[in-house]
């Protein structure tokens, strides 16, 4: 008997070479273990022998920084802007009772085959941000200490909303525990007089379009057999002139784990 595969999937990287494993779906699982006991220790050329061994079908995806205040019908829809094929999020009651909390800050996502959840995890391990709970202000007064700052912001959006406050010069970043804490926050103070400055309140900028990640990002229109390290000079200069040997790496937002 002599076993067919329905489809192979060999694993590689941006430059085209293959990452020393790959994937092969049998019509039937008789076949499969066949083709395990046939080829598994297998020379393929001299003294270089394959391991091949029975594929887990793992179709989940550990998701943590999770918001805490986020429903499960909240959390799928904002995952199914950037992938596609999710079945279904397994979420759990937090360990205490909270009126705002509906989840433990983790969930799971299932996906319909191995491969849908192996791009997702490589998609959403890219620095993806499903919410933003952080404001950026610009236009403070340099003067304006982060305490002062930080009791003037009490006054109008509440001590308990405000997890951290950041101030450099005439600007700053206001980190909030929720996401509609935040929204709220915005529309009041965006346009509010401090010091006699005329606040000016955004979204703040997440990670995945940051400089850092713009310059270790590849183009899209790079020949894939340009070295990776040549790339990334090229991405440098194209994107303003950075030193070569000053790079660094965005940080992800999510975590994603099989």
């Amino acid at each position: 008997m002599e076993a067919k595969s329905s489809s192979i999937r060999l694993m590689v990287n941006f430059s085209g070479s293959n990452r020393g494993f790959g994937f092969i779906t049998f019509q039937n699982p008789e076949e499969a273990k066949m083709a395990v006991e046939r080829f598994n220790g297998y020379f393929v050329r001299p003294n270089h022998k394959i391991g091949v061994y029975k594929s887990v079908d793992n179709r989940r995806l550990y998701i943590g920084g999770i918001m805490e205040d986020k429903t499960k019908d909240e959390i799928k829809k904002a995952m199914e802007c950037y992938v596609d094929e999710l079945k279904d999020i397994i979420v759990y009651p937090p360990y205490a009772p909270n009126e705002q909390a509906h989840n433990r800050g983790y969930v799971f996502a299932e996906f319909a085959t191995h491969r849908d959840a192996a791009m997702a995890r490589k998609l959403l391990s890219s620095g993806v941000k499903l919410w933003v709970k952080i404001l950026h202000v610009r236009n403070l007064p340099y003067q304006i200490t982060k305490k002062q700052l930080r009791l003037y912001l009490v006054r109008y959006v509440g001590l308990g909303n405000i997890t951290r406050v950041y101030k450099n010069q005439d600007y700053g970043f206001i980190h909030f525990q929720y996401r509609n804490a935040a929204e709220t926050a915005l529309s009041i103070l965006n346009g509010l007089t401090i010091w006699d400055r005329k606040m000016e309140v955004t979204w703040s900028r997440p990670p995945l379009y940051s400089k850092e990640n713009r310059l270790n990002r590849v183009a899209d229109n790079f020949c894939k057999s340009v070295p990776p390290k040549m790339r990334r000079c090229v991405q440098k200069l194209r994107d303003g002139g950075a030193q070569q040997n000053n790079l660094l790496l965005a940080p992800h937002n999510c975590q994603v784990y099989k």
